[in-house]
């Protein structure tokens, strides 16, 4: 029986699991699913996949699909309509402890350039069989073996395969974690790798990071680093633009990759990564279908990684704490397909060249230095929406590579035995824009580093950790979600411990962190962490906002007594704004509006919800103009002491109000404006809905068409 059309009724082979039992010490068992249960169906979950490479592919296509509220209850299985796969569930749970999201692995036949809707639906098929490896794999990994290599100016230094855990496994994929520090060096590697059933190639993450408390060195310099592995061809997707120098492909012999060739250094707690796939193929044993096993390896070489996106996000209520997608703009006339396909050649051109520099900055996410001020592509309440909006999948490989650099950005600290750090074993340990705090009174716990640290911004290469007034992580977030690579979950993992170690509570801690700073602040990093807690369902970061909330933001919120203005904080003088008093800026309030909205929606803090909607309808009463043919939102307004609205005759004086002219600060306030709009409604004040409705069709009668049919900036706000 064909492979193609069946899966292998043969038990697992004892020599193939017993190699990865002994890399990786043990396997978990897999308990038996429970009985289907019947559920009314609101929506028909799909997925697409697309072969965007010349050659037929049959392979493992992974995917996230989401599900409304209610319809994957405990005990229920789900698969994809006629073809081997797997959904396991991961993230955060409904309220009623239903699946909202799970992993799906599909093993599709895609002809070449094929796009191709698999339905999914609940199970009526058996299980898949267990685990097995392909032919191909199997012999070669009993002589598989790796190393990562460091050449410093004290020689060569090399580290080996050790395995540190089993990440996941199932009847579908296996993926182990190896970690090693480099002998006589401050780095460590990770190295995740993940195989497929029957697959011929598996796909790696490697990651290097400069970390040891033991050490009080700031810097590990180097001339070159790399890796070879044995029994496997190595493939580093966009490898022309790090600039990598690759061996000529060994099939049984060892394969040497060098990463980074020109000498520079890693900065404390800084890291570097990439990813692709091992092949392993041995013309001398037979295997089904030999030729088309080699054609999926061109396409996986070729084409794009198989990603699929579930064709019913927006009807699941499930992406991001406000569970939506942004319409699609009115210039989209074909669902995006030309937009997805644009980008996606973009891309490849793009990586297609070397980088400027190993550390230069990528198409999406924050920037560097991201305390620089201005706007930012990661900035919205959401990112990737035209991802799930259109079901293209092309994209996904670019925001897959852009937040990979989020690995340059020195946060990612380490314990002696290469663990990442955790802020809860670390209670003395305060960071400040993703580092120990600046006072050793305020962080006694340097991680083993002295203190003062002799920062420069050149140090960790221009790359910068992220300040709370800038904190905005919608890109990676969402590129996890719809990727569940292991190596940007260590990238959304880093970014919850530095919110915990620095955004510390009064009931813990008497400390200068506890001060909410700026109302942009409290927004962004309020919505961050909602993201973050959504994809992974850490309960950790979920409390915390919460109680930020509860113990911070409701005491320090200045403006709450107001008569009339309502802002979370008003500013001393300037001499940067007109206004010649104590002033609030519009637009920072909108984005605190949508922090404490993402708030209430993941935890139900009633407290947050109350918080957004005073903030939300004082910005939409006081912060705008009203002027149709020339409407803006304010820079700085005057607060006067009791909160008392300014009269008309001040609204036109400098000396009381500056009018922001910027099309985006308006956008960014269109999330408060809704805010406000559904209390309006929630409370029957249909003046309140009015006004916010006349200021929303302005702002959308005013939306510039992207002439090349492009997403834009502005639906990155629409979502809520």
């Amino acid at each position: 029986m064909s492979s193609t059309t069946s899966r292998r009724q043969s038990a697992v082979r004892s020599s193939s699991l017993g190699r990865l039992v002994a890399l990786a010490f043990a396997i978990i068992t897999l308990g038996q699913l429970g009985e289907v249960r019947a559920q009314n169906n609101t929506v028909d979950p799909a997925v697409r996949f697309v072969n965007a490479s010349p050659f037929e592919r049959f392979e493992w296509g992974t995917a996230t699909i989401p599900f409304a509220e209610g319809e994957w209850q405990p005990g229920d299985r789900w698969e994809a309509e006629d073809v081997p796969s797997e959904l396991t569930p991961f993230g955060a749970r409904w309220p009623d402890g239903s699946v909202r999201f799970a992993k799906l692995s599909a093993k599709v036949l895609l002809a070449p350039w094929q796009d191709r809707v698999i339905n999914i639906r609940r199970a009526i098929d058996p299980p898949l069989d267990p685990f097995e490896l392909s032919r191909w794999t199997e012999v070669n990994l009993q002589n598989f073996d790796f190393q990562f290599f460091v050449n410093t100016s004290t020689g060569l230094h090399t580290a080996p395969l050790v395995p540190h855990s089993i990440v996941e496994v199932g009847a579908s994929r296996f993926t182990v974690l190896f970690r090693n520090r480099i002998p006589n060096t401050d780095l460590l590697y990770e190295l995740w790798v993940t195989f497929f059933d029957d697959q011929d190639h598996a796909r790696f993450e490697l990651r290097l990071t400069c970390g040891k408390p033991s050490s009080s060195h700031w810097l590990q310099p180097y001339e070159s680093f790399g890796f070879a592995v044995r029994s496997a061809v190595p493939f580093v997707r966009n490898a022309a633009y790090h600039n990598i120098i690759a061996s000529a492909p060994e099939l049984f012999g060892w394969n040497s990759v060098v990463l980074e060739h020109v000498p520079n250094h890693l900065y404390d707690a800084q890291s570097m990564e990439w990813y692709g796939n091992f092949f392993f193929g041995h013309p001398g044993v037979s295997v089904w279908e030999p030729m088309q096993r080699l054609n999926t390896a061109f396409a996986a070489i070729g084409g794009n990684e198989l990603y699929g996106v579930a064709t019913n996000w927006p009807a699941s209520g499930a992406f991001g704490p406000f569970g939506v997608v942004p319409e699609a703009p009115p210039w989209w006339t074909d669902g995006g397909l030309w937009h997805a396909q644009t980008e996606y050649d973009e891309f490849l051109q793009y990586t297609g060249q070397p980088a400027e520099s190993t550390w230069a900055d990528r198409p999406m996410g924050l920037s560097p230095d991201a305390p620089a001020p201005g706007d930012q592509y990661d900035f919205g309440t959401t990112q990737l929406g035209d991802i799930v909006r259109s079901t293209y999948p092309h994209r996904i490989d670019e925001a897959r590579f852009c937040v990979g650099e989020e690995a340059m950005r020195p946060g990612h600290f380490v314990e002696e035995d290469g663990s990442p750090v955790k802020a809860a074993d670390h209670p003395g340990w305060i960071t400040w824009s993703g580092r120990a705090h600046h006072s050793d009174s305020v962080s006694p716990d340097r991680l083993g580093k002295p203190h003062p640290e002799p920062w420069l911004s050149n140090n960790a290469n221009f790359w910068r950790g992220r300040d709370n007034q800038h904190w905005s992580s919608n890109t990676m977030a969402a590129a996890y979600l719809l990727t569940t690579s292991h190596s940007l979950l260590r990238e959304v993992n880093t970014d919850i411990e530095l919110y915990l170690s620095g955004h510390t509570l009064p009931s813990t801690h008497n400390l200068s962190t506890n001060g909410i700073g700026a109302s942009r602040a409290v927004g962004r990093t309020l919505l961050s962490m909602a993201w973050h807690y959504v994809v992974t369902g850490r309960e950790d970061v979920r409390q915390r906002i919460a109680d930020r909330v509860e113990e911070c933001v409701a005491v320090q919120y200045q403006g709450l007594g107001g008569v009339d203005m309502k802002p979370i904080r008003y500013y001393a003088p300037d001499p940067r704004v007109t206004v010649t008093t104590n002033w609030w800026s519009g637009w920072e309030e909108g984005i605190a509006a949508a922090g404490l909205e993402a708030v209430w929606r993941v935890t139900g803090s009633q407290t947050a919800k109350d918080l957004a909607v005073a903030c939300a309808t004082s910005l939409l009463w006081h912060g705008w103009n009203m002027d149709m043919s020339d409407l803006r939102i304010t820079y700085a307004m005057a607060y006067q002491p009791n909160g008392q609205a300014l009269s008309p005759a001040q609204l036109a004086s400098p000396d009381w109000a500056e009018w922001a002219n910027s099309n985006g600060l308006r956008e960014w306030c269109i999330p408060a404006t809704k805010i406000a709009r559904n209390y309006g409604i929630e409370i029957g004040d249909q003046e309140t809905v009015d006004r916010a409705n006349a200021i929303l069709n302005q702002l959308h009668a005013e939306r510039q068409p992207q002439l090349t049919g492009r997403w834009d900036r502005f639906a990155n706000w629409e979502a809520l």
